[in-house]
């Protein structure tokens, strides 16, 4: 099966994306199109995207992005080789760990899954992370901070799955006000990253 490669975006960062397709071929682009309005049983654009991107990724591995990262040099080539050392692995390929700059690349206990901004998941494993959703909403975890890290992370637990914490990261975070929640430091940046 072939890696999809996702992108999650939305209007406000659209000045971006000419520049995540040149680097990226047969990128899917997953537009945060939802009504801003309660729809059902959750109120978030963010988290409906989310989920819409594991939806879009099905069956097959895939990597999901957030838009707005900046990409190391060949980007595309490098992440598809580390891909292709770890198939069966969780990857995050964004960290912002104390431990990345002492101990560097590793492997971490899924419960302690965070930060989405660029991640590999094997084939399957999207769609495992969706059959918590009814449960999350039933039990009123879902809402506008889109905490669809933190169902990742339960996930990982439940199935006992390791992630690796790929360093140097291959995509840093840019500088500037969280979409999602603005009382987040405004500078939430890799300590291993390198252009």
């Amino acid at each position: 099966m072939n890696t999809k490669f996702i992108m999650m975006t939305c209007d406000m960062r659209s000045e971006r994306i000419d520049y995540y397709k040149k680097e990226i071929p047969n990128l899917i682009l997953n537009k945060d199109d939802f009504p801003k309005e309660a729809s059902g049983k959750f109120n978030s654009t963010a988290w409906n995207n989310y989920l819409r991107g594991w939806e879009l990724a099905g069956e097959n591995p895939t990597v999901q992005m957030d838009d707005d990262i900046v990409l190391c040099n060949n980007f595309f080539n490098k992440i598809n080789w580390i891909i292709s050392l770890h198939p069966e692995d969780v990857i995050q390929f964004f960290s912002m760990r104390k431990d990345d700059l002492s101990i560097g690349t590793r492997y971490i206990n899924g419960s302690k899954f965070m930060m989405q901004q660029c991640y590999y998941l094997p084939a399957g494993v999207a769609k495992g992370i969706l059959s918590l959703k009814d449960e999350w909403y039933e039990n009123g975890k879902e809402g506008d901070k889109a905490p669809t890290d933190l169902m990742m992370a339960e996930y990982f637990k439940r199935n006992k799955i390791k992630y690796l914490n790929y360093c140097p990261n291959l995509v840093d975070h840019i500088e500037g006000k969280s979409s999602i929640d603005s009382r987040r430091s405004s500078r939430r940046v890799s300590k291993t990253f390198v252009k």
